[in-house]
């Protein structure tokens, strides 16, 4: 099966919200365990976005495209690191006595079969990243055949994307002060309908 197929994208969307699924319903995963899960997730994207940027670097580049480069590398790190902090404020609002390292600690160490399942996600999800910077960037060659900004307009929209809806959904809870369980179903959703949005409908890198 092609790999750049929207079938296989499709089942690769659903094996990565099935492990959450799974960790919540046999693994007593909660909703901080979970947003763990996906913030690992999203910042080993983040790091392999930031490998197509040296890789970038390295062809012969005019001065604009360099700057258009680090001003991405700019923008795709402090968006991320704004969200998280969203992320973390929306946990603080909603999960009576939150602690940050806590929750880390617990996500890391936190064991039901035996070994602790937060060292086993963390290669889960560099092998993850991994297949989709080889599909997406190194087996089609974007870099020989798409300028700069072609290649990392989507990674710049996808990222404002997710700090407005985590800015919106945080906003809403703060005012309604939803239940951890709401605010799971509200992030599984968005997350599914992004993954949906970006890697499935919108094909072009």
């Amino acid at each position: 099966m092609d790999p750049n197929s929207r079938v296989s994208k499709l089942a690769l969307i659903l094996v990565e919200l099935l492990i959450p699924v799974i960790g919540y319903v046999f693994w007593n995963w909660d909703f901080v365990f979970i947003m763990l899960f996906f913030a690992l997730d999203w910042f080993v994207l983040v790091i392999f976005q930031f490998v197509k940027i040296r890789q970038c670097y390295k062809l012969p580049l005019k001065p604009l495209d360099k700057q258009y480069l680090g001003v991405t590398m700019f923008f795709i790190l402090s968006k991320f690191v704004a969200t998280i902090c969203i992320t973390i404020g929306v946990c603080y609002i909603s999960i009576p006595d939150f602690n940050l390292e806590h929750e880390f600690t617990r996500f890391l160490s936190y064991k039901d079969s035996g070994i602790a399942q937060g060292y086993f996600l963390i290669p889960i999800c560099f092998l993850n990243g991994y297949l989709m910077y080889k599909r997406d960037f190194v087996k089609p060659k974007l870099h020989e055949t798409k300028t700069t900004k072609e290649i990392f307009k989507k990674s710049v929209v996808i990222h404002i994307t997710t700090f407005i809806v985590c800015s919106a959904v945080a906003t809403l809870t703060y005012f309604f002060k939803f239940e951890e369980i709401v605010l799971l179903y509200i992030s599984l959703t968005c997350i599914l309908i992004g993954k949906l949005y970006f890697q499935v409908v919108k094909t072009n890198s």
